[in-house]
């Protein structure tokens, strides 16, 4: 979405709190990897990276409405 595109660029700055972080989580353990449906996984991919585009429209025309009320353009 717009916002999560923001919130990367901003935490995309902070270099010293992202070199410590990872100081932090270099040495943990996510062990291993249960067996998955890869298929269901794929499904379920698919489905997340649909409603983010919906998400990112939304947030897109909402953004067109709020400025064309502001200016008056009419859309």
């Amino acid at each position: 979405t717009i916002a999560a595109s923001l919130d990367s660029r901003f935490l995309s700055g902070l270099k010293e709190e992202r070199v410590e972080a990872s100081k932090v989580f270099k040495n943990v353990d996510v062990g291993t990897v249960p067996d998955l449906d890869k298929t269901k996984l794929i499904d379920d991919v698919r489905r997340a990276l649909y409603a983010s585009k919906i998400c990112s429209y939304a947030q897109g025309m909402n953004l067109i409405r709020a400025k064309s009320i502001e200016k008056g353009w009419d859309l």
